[in-house]
């Protein structure tokens, strides 16, 4: 046990010094994984994730490196790629979905380097949906808010990540003016039970009374899409639909 914490420590400092070096942006790819229409099954956008390969670390999961970029300040620039990339991938339709976490949500430059990087891209915003990850820890709700505020009135739609996964997620979207819900997929994978049906149910009463737009993750097989769809869930992202694939293989609407 004492070695592995070693180890565990060893990996989180060398992923930091990697992560503070010029290169490190050059090594981050990304993948774009389906989101699609429960109703019709066809594709209506993508969500960009980020994967790091270092040469000398080899392939590094975004839990491990995506909390190190944010202590670094390596993490607007990995934003920025990521809406500069994906603006490019889909521009010939669909939405784009772009994680970010609360913190830089928050960052007084942030809707502004969003909405550049609309222009630049000549994308429209309404085709931009800002997943917001951690919602639960929101330190600073007058920047949170008036953030939201200034994306939304560009027509960007902010996500709210991981409905079901704890009582502070379901606050926020009670609190704050989300256009799109995602389900965490621990909640979706309760679909086949009757209490993990009305689970649902009751979620997505909310989710639609506040005029979100409610997306199942974590959809692996066509019993739990169509059990979804049945109760109402707007739109679908997992396997069943598709696998992460890099640029020239994903799938836009």
């Amino acid at each position: 046990m004492h070695e592995a914490r070693i180890d565990l420590s060893g990996r989180a400092a060398l992923i930091t010094q990697r992560l503070c070096r010029p290169d490190f942006l050059a090594h981050v790819r990304f993948t774009y994984q389906p989101i699609v229409s429960l109703s019709g099954r066809t594709t209506v956008g993508v969500e960009s994730l980020a994967r790091w390969t270092d040469p000398q670390l080899g392939e590094v999961s975004p839990v491990d490196f995506v909390p190190i970029a944010d202590d670094t300040g390596r993490l607007p620039g990995l934003t920025t790629r990521a809406l500069m990339d994906g603006m490019q991938v889909v521009r010939g339709g669909g939405f784009l979905s772009v994680n970010v976490d609360v913190a830089g949500f928050c960052d007084p430059t942030f809707p502004g380097r969003v909405l550049d990087a609309c222009t630049m891209r000549s994308f429209p915003p309404d085709r931009l949906v800002l997943e917001v990850t951690e919602t639960g820890v929101i330190d600073d709700p007058g920047w949170f808010r008036a953030a939201m505020t200034t994306l939304q009135r560009a027509g960007v739609r902010i996500a709210a990540d991981d409905l079901g996964a704890g009582l502070s997620t379901l606050t926020r979207v009670i609190e704050y003016p989300f256009d799109v819900v995602k389900l965490d997929r621990t909640l979706i994978r309760l679909v086949h039970t009757g209490r993990g049906r009305r689970a649902l149910c009751r979620a997505l009463d909310l989710v639609h009374e506040l005029g979100a737009v409610a997306v199942a993750e974590g959809i692996e097989d066509s019993a739990t899409a169509e059990r979804c769809a049945g109760a109402g869930v707007d739109l679908g992202q997992g396997w069943l639909f598709g696998r992460p694939a890099p640029p020239g293989h994903a799938p836009v609407a």
